[in-house]
């Protein structure tokens, strides 16, 4: 007489998927007439449900803090002008640059850039003039030195 044979451990791990995917499948959700108690029979109107959303809570929040603002905007104490190059000059051209830099807590602009220009040898003469610029520092409302951003456009044209 053959032995029973014992499911091996694959088909064993089969049967008890197909086990709990079928205990976690969703069910479908009942129909009005598969409520309703066998004795009660047709409702005529259906009860009303009523659902309320609760109210959030209230949050207070406190604004931010100002961002410290100069109230003294930088002085300018010496500027020399950029010097046009010759080069530039002898084939005619010429333009606007917009340079940007910071006026540190000394006066002293760093960080320059050239935000636009029309020729390099323009952009570097600009930035050699600003490295030479020195200013009163900006002031905050306490009076003390701040870092300020300053936009400056120079116009380099040619006289005819």
């Amino acid at each position: 007489m053959p032995s029973p044979s014992r499911p091996t451990p694959i088909l064993s791990a089969l049967l008890l998927s197909i086990v709990l995917a079928g205990c976690t499948m969703p069910r479908k959700p009942p129909t009005d007439d598969e409520m309703l108690p066998p004795s009660a029979g047709p409702v005529a109107h259906p009860p009303t449900i009523a659902v309320e959303q609760a109210a959030p809570p209230m949050v207070s929040v406190a604004p931010a803090p100002p961002a410290p603002a100069a109230v003294v905007l930088p002085v300018p104490l010496r500027r020399p002008a950029p010097v046009f190059p010759a080069a530039l000059a002898e084939r005619g051209i010429d333009g606007t640059v917009v340079a940007s830099f910071f006026v540190d807590t000394l006066g002293v602009p760093e960080t320059v850039r050239i935000l636009r220009s029309p020729h390099p040898l323009l952009d570097a003469a600009v930035v050699e003039a600003v490295r030479q610029w020195r200013y009163e520092p900006a002031r905050d409302a306490q009076g003390r030195a701040v870092r300020h951003l300053v936009q400056v456009p120079f116009r380099f044209r040619l006289e005819d």
